[in-house]
């Protein structure tokens, strides 16, 4: 990374930290003055900001104290009832949303459909504006467990918190599902008296997150983000656990030659198969996921490359072109198993990796293939994860990338023998009776650890590494701090820091508009002094 480079990059680490900050300061200030709702709603505001504004921390200590303050000032505690205590029947699964194409809702439907033999409920803490999957219904109503939608049911976060509580105290077991900014289910959680054991699924290991402070046990899903929970959330050693993610066995619908004919193409032709969510693959850095594999395609005029998720927009459909349409992209598909079956080699996505996809895809007893130019101090932007570390092909540069490409291309044998490998890896870690095993560990390590009880909070500590340079160029949300204020206007009081949010995004559309770019510069600066 160049000089230059580094020090804006430090530039932008520190903004996002002071206006971090800033919302800490705004939600400690409704806190004191009583006004609880508020100070819940800005405690959400600041994790959102700190996961998509990454600033240096991974964890914030002074923001959960927060959490912890709001639950002794608002959540009632009441009697729990008697349950046995030597066993896991109930396991209440408490998640932000239940629907998408996120690997979370994925992975949820599948621990439930794995572990069978368990009851299984659902409490879904945010608001939901889509139905809830038949399969997740189903899967749960077999378990003779039940779905309630809380985000649904209670307007305020402070309500929410106080249901999933008492929904919490029901339960044998409660393992979260939560987006990084769920401040409900932390709050609600957060004073032990009654409750079960409690572990988070760290699904979203590479970014800012909520409740080390609450969570007995936290589930990793692969090494490289164990350690990160070590390293920069201090976690202790004995409250992680890896765990590899759980698969549904697959089942082969359709033989390749024929899965090949349903996409158009002939028996001899080699497919490269992607597929994850679409911001997986946007340009970054000179990285351009389609137009990166041309060069392998031209070599190759027998060989695809097909891509599940993202739009065929001009950047697929230029690389498209130079390729002869023997590139393209299929946008969202419920029909995914089609390319799976239909695959040769499977390419990760690229500049971001995708875990689950790649799990997936070895599980189909396909070769599997991952670019990656980050180092090992950047870990958790890599790919890694059990049953895929021995064989999945790793490259760190895209000369390395094509010509390893280039080999499998052309050596059937070799594909398989790799396919197999990974899938036999695969099948013995992540799926039926092995994983089950894994499960029955983690629920009796979790009756038996010591529970967290009186919280001890600490100042968090930033650490500028490679790591933190680079995450904020990948993980990016492009809304405002304005733009998340006007979000939660319904949680926030109306008062003249709201009115003055609502007319600086109104100034900012209407001027936008109008092509008047230095106005805007100058309207925002009045305001900016007059705060």
């Amino acid at each position: 990374m160049k000089p230059s480079s580094v020090g804006s990059q430090n530039a932008c680490l520190e903004e996002n930290y002071q206006v971090f900050q800033s919302l800490i300061a705004k939600s400690k200030t409704y806190l004191l003055k009583g006004q609880y709702h508020y100070s819940a709603a800005l405690a959400e505001i600041a994790a959102y900001y700190a996961t998509w504004k990454h600033n240096g921390l991974f964890s914030s200590y002074e923001l959960e104290e927060i959490l912890h303050l709001l639950a002794k000032q608002t959540i009632q505690i009441e009697n729990p009832p008697v349950k046995n205590t030597s066993d896991v029947k109930r396991v209440l699964h408490i998640t932000s949303m239940v629907a998408g194409q996120a690997g979370l809702q994925h992975l949820l439907q599948r621990w439930i459909e794995n572990d069978s033999s368990r009851c299984h409920s659902v409490a879904v803490s945010q608001p939901s504006i889509s139905p809830v999957p038949e399969k997740l219904q189903s899967l749960v109503a077999a378990s003779r467990g039940s779905i309630e939608l809380v985000g649904n049911n209670y307007k305020r976060i402070l309500e929410r918190a106080q249901r999933l509580r008492k929904l919490a105290t029901e339960a044998d077991l409660i393992i979260l599902h939560l987006q990084t900014e769920d401040v409900a289910p932390i709050i609600g959680l957060s004073q032990k008296t009654g409750m079960p054991p409690i572990l988070l699924v760290n699904h979203a290991d590479h970014c800012f997150w909520i409740g080390v402070t609450v969570v007995d046990l936290i589930v990793n899903l692969r090494t490289s983000g164990l350690i990160l929970c070590q390293e920069r959330r201090g976690i202790e050693p004995e409250r992680l656990v890896l765990l590899p993610t759980p698969l549904t066995p697959v089942k082969r619908t359709l033989s390749q030659p024929e899965a090949k004919r349903r996409l158009g193409l002939s028996e001899d032709a080699v497919l490269l198969v992607s597929i994850a969510r679409a911001p997986k693959y946007r340009p970054w850095n000179n990285i351009n996921f389609p137009l990166d594999h041309v060069p392998l395609l031209q070599q190759h005029p027998n060989c695809f490359l097909f891509v599940v998720g993202p739009e065929h927009d001009k950047n697929w459909e230029y690389a498209s072109q130079q390729t002869g349409g023997r590139i393209k992209a299929f946008g969202i598909r419920s029909d995914v198993s089609l390319f799976f079956q239909s695959a040769d080699i499977y390419v990760d996505a690229f500049p971001m990796v995708s875990i689950t996809s790649l799990l997936e895809a070895g599980s189909y007893g396909i070769p599997l293939v991952s670019y990656s130019l980050f180092s090992a101090k950047q870990a958790v932007w890599r790919a890694d994860a059990p049953g895929i570390d021995q064989y999945l092909i790793r490259c760190q540069n895209i000369n390395e990338y094509r010509n390893k490409l280039s080999l499998l291309v052309e050596n059937a044998e070799l594909r398989s023998k790799l396919g197999w490998n990974i899938q036999e890896d695969i099948t013995r870690l992540h799926i039926g009776e092995s994983w089950l095993e894994s499960v029955d560990t983690l629920y009796e390590r979790a009756k038996t650890i010591s529970r967290k009880s009186d919280t001890f909070f600490f100042s968090s500590q930033r650490n500028i590494s490679e790591l933190d340079l680079v995450t904020p160029q990948i993980l990016k949300d492009y809304r405002t701090i304005e733009r998340l204020f006007y979000d939660y206007r319904h949680l926030l009081p109306r008062n003249w820091l709201h009115l003055r949010v609502r007319l600086r995004i109104w100034m900012i559309v209407v001027l936008q508009k109008l092509g008047l770019k230095q106005q805007i510069q100058n309207l925002l600066g009045i305001l900016n002094r007059q705060e």
